[in-house]
């Protein structure tokens, strides 16, 4: 019989490596778990911490102008105060995970700063998105698009080329009239230069013709509009009327270029004659077929109506009453030194009493393709110009606004960011002359559609005089908080009239967003400097990038030598935890 082996023990030997596996691996597990801990208590500290700094946002900036931002630079001690309070055990006796905390930092990230125009901008939105729908102000552009001002114009240029024409016309037949005179007072002495004047005489003729038909081609084109426009309005017009000295210049041309013809040939015989002594009939005789040459005519138009100098004096006076308003002037320390914040602004001339006619219509004209481009540039206006155009209105102060804000200018901060000079006042009497020109052309416009007078040029006088009478008008009911009409004879179909801040928002609308942006920041760093010396705008972010690396204990993992073999973040009886966030406002 075989002897049975003896197999005590060896069940005590196999669960004991069972048992030491398992433990093993409960220790690995508690390890991760720690880990897996850690790192969210890392992260939610992380988080925890960049909302505590970002609740410190600049409190004037935040406050006036509702734009939330900090500094990086100031905020960090903090930022390492509040992720430390919320990282680390209270309890020291029963610490579940041991953290060594190795570097924590907080940064803006790239092009956040609120010298990008893009993170200013979305700023703007965010805070214009809570303010509701801006009916207002949609209307106000939909009505301005809407009010036909722009078919106005287009005759309103049309006009203009009469009044070039007219005086195109003048100057040549000046120049003809004294060419004759010349022709007359030579032609026997020096028949080859007379020839010759006669034959410039003969083309200058034909420009005066050529000019002429032109003249009365444009009326008739602007009597056809006229008409079209009346009758999409349903109202009343007045067409303009050809000159009746015109007739009378064509038959003087005809008459003159006969004349002409004849004594051309008169001229070529006695050239001819000069020549050849052959021939018995002399100069003289011949020079008795010579035509006098009248003198051409025009009738000068019925003397226009000039503007008084008590209509001048209105409008110096309310610029005299302007100038006291107000004169600080801001200071470069203050200033954003980045960035370009220049514009080219254009100064439209006005018309004086010493002007011709055509001068005025010149400047007039001026005006009104100001008036022409600013009505191009509504037609593609987004909706984002619009709040934003609206938020300036609702932060910053001008020289009608009755909010009293602790700015450092009290009444001219929109007129500054439109215009751009340092001296408030400046910008103000800017800001009156941009819209005392757009009144000025609205109303010119509009008096030379309604007008009843049918003679060309004395419709423009009219339209010029009555034009700034009424924009002086308008600017006293502007500046004392009264609206007027966006179009005078349009107004009952319109139903709206514009204030002082309504105008402010179409040269809001139409100004390059750049530049608008850059000279809203530089009063928000003006502002804020008033309460907080130190502020400086460009080190204001809005976006944060927060990180963190911190060491955590370990307690069976370190059995394994993990470091050795090449595992990352490993070290030792430590694990090495990293996290980054990003936030923003």
């Amino acid at each position: 019989m075989k002897k049975k082996l003896n197999n005590k023990g060896s069940i005590s030997v196999f669960l004991l490596l069972v048992f030491t596996s398992l433990l093993f691996l409960a220790g690995v597990l508690v390890d991760a778990a720690r880990i897996m801990t850690a790192e969210r208590n890392i992260e939610r500290a992380l988080y925890t911490a960049a909302r505590s700094v970002m609740a410190g946002c600049e409190p004037t900036m935040a406050g006036e102008f509702g734009l939330y931002g900090m500094s990086c630079a100031e905020s960090q001690a903090e930022f390492t105060k509040y992720f430390t309070i919320n990282l680390i055990e209270r309890h020291k006796n029963l610490a579940f995970i041991a953290y060594d905390i190795k570097n924590i930092a907080i940064s803006g990230a790239n092009n956040s700063s609120l010298l990008s125009s893009t993170e200013y901008e979305q700023q703007i939105l965010q805070y214009m998105k809570y303010k509701g729908p801006l009916l207002i102000t949609e209307n106000i552009v939909e009505k301005f698009k809407k009010s036909q001002v722009g078919g106005r114009i287009e005759i309103a240029e049309k006009s203009s080329d009469l009044a070039k024409r007219y005086g195109e016309l003048t100057d040549e037949v000046k120049r003809v009239n004294f060419t004759m005179q010349d022709i007359q007072e030579l032609y026997q002495r020096d028949p080859e230069k007379s020839l010759s004047d006669l034959k410039e005489l003969q083309e200058s003729l034909k420009i005066i013709r050529t000019i002429d038909i032109n003249y009365q081609e444009n009326i008739e084109d602007i009597n056809t509009k006229l008409k079209d426009l009346a009758q999409e309005n349903g109202e009343n017009y007045t067409k303009l009327s050809t000159l009746a000295e015109h007739d009378a210049i064509m038959e003087n041309i005809d008459l003159l270029e006969r004349k002409v013809s004849n004594n051309i040939s008169v001229l070529r015989k006695v050239i001819l004659l000069k020549k050849d002594k052959s021939q018995q009939e002399s100069p003289p005789d011949i020079l008795q077929d010579w035509e006098a040459l009248p003198q051409i005519t025009i009738a000068p138009p019925e003397s226009p109506r000039y503007l008084s100098t008590k209509d001048i004096q209105a409008k110096e006076n309310l610029l005299q009453k302007l100038r006291c308003l107000c004169d600080k002037e801001l200071e470069d320390s203050w200033l954003i030194e980045k960035g370009d914040f220049f514009e080219n602004d254009l100064n439209l001339s006005l018309q004086n009493t010493e002007q011709s006619i055509a001068e005025q219509t010149v400047n007039l004209c001026n005006n009104i393709k100001s008036l022409k481009n600013m009505l191009k540039k509504l037609e593609i206006i987004g909706r984002n110009r619009v709040l934003i155009s609206e938020y300036v209105l609702d932060k910053y102060t001008f020289a009608t606004s009755r909010t009293e804000r602790n700015h450092y200018f009290q009444k001219g901060e929109i007129e500054y960011i439109i215009c751009g000079n340092k001296k408030e006042v400046a910008n103000i009497l800017q800001v009156f002359t941009k819209i005392w020109s757009l009144r000025f052309a609205i109303n010119s416009v509009d008096r030379m559609i309604t007008s009843k007078i049918t003679q060309p040029l004395l419709r423009f006088a009219d339209a010029l005089v009555e034009g700034f009478i009424q924009a002086c008008a308008d600017m006293h009911s502007l500046y004392k908080g009264e609206g007027v009409s966006l179009c005078p004879s349009v107004e009952k179909n319109l139903g709206i009239a514009l204030k002082y801040s309504d105008h402010l928002r179409f040269f809001l609308l139409l100004q390059d967003k750049e530049i608008q942006l850059a000279r809203m920041r530089q009063l928000v760093q003006i502002n804020v400097k008033m309460t907080n010396p130190d502020f400086a705008i460009n080190n204001i972010t809005t976006h944060f990038q927060g990180s963190a690396e911190v060491m955590v204990n370990l307690w069976f993992l370190p059995l394994f030598h993990l470091d050795k073999i090449g595992i990352k973040n490993f070290t030792g009886d430590k694990y090495l935890i990293k996290r980054d966030i990003i936030l923003e406002y």
